[in-house]
């Protein structure tokens, strides 16, 4: 199981570096052809490391320091080597649409990324109760907002604020609609908490 393990994640760091080989070759010859070639070579990288999250959590493992995470880590950074290259060709026809596809899916993937391995941790890892593992998510999105918010007023992007507001409606739904029924007191006060702590730094921002 742990060489198998160890060759999907070696496959996967092998097509995304191949895909950055193309970022770069694309860039120096700016052909869309040989960025469309690394894409394809990213699509398979996303393949294999998907395929990852059907691998059972090892004993002694830690959240974001683990090979899984590293793997798809170097996939979303690559991909958001695309987002900043091709956005800012200045030769290629939509190339600012294209920068802002590849900004959004990196952002969508490393939010999806985070929403797995906290709770898995969690629930796993730690041997909590499943309680604590969605509460867990709840507390990641709301981190997440709150990173994604800053940096959107840093690097002056609407579109990065406006998304981290609607990841903050959405995980204050979640709170109050599911995690208020499934979870108990302590967790219930905790969430609420690190919620409202989060929610007061994203009105202070504004």
């Amino acid at each position: 199981e742990m060489y198998s393990q160890a060759a999907v994640y070696t496959a996967s760091a092998i097509w995304t570096l191949g895909g950055l080989i193309y970022l770069f070759a694309g860039r120096r010859t700016l052909t869309s052809a040989t960025w469309v070639v690394g894409c394809l070579a990213l699509f398979v990288s996303f393949v294999y490391g998907v395929s990852s999250l059907s691998h059972q959590w090892q004993s002694g493992s830690y959240p974001v320091l683990n090979l899984r995470f590293g793997t798809l880590s170097f996939l979303i950074a690559a991909i958001f080597g695309y987002a900043r290259v091709i956005g800012g060709c200045r030769g290629m026809l939509h190339a600012p649409v294209a920068g802002s596809a590849f900004w959004s899916l990196g952002a969508v993937l490393l939010l999806g990324l985070f929403s797995y391995e906290v709770p898995v941790y969690v629930e796993r890892g730690l041997h909590w109760a499943e309680q604590s593992a969605m509460m867990s998510l709840t507390v990641t999105w709301g981190v997440y907002a709150a990173g994604a918010l800053a940096l959107g007023f840093a690097v002056r992007v609407r579109p990065l604020r406006y998304g981290a507001l609607a990841l903050f409606g959405i995980a204050a739904a979640k709170l109050l609609f599911i995690d208020m029924r499934e979870v108990n007191d302590l967790l219930r006060i905790a969430s609420f908490l690190v919620v409202g702590l989060l929610l007061l730094s994203a009105s202070y921002l504004y």
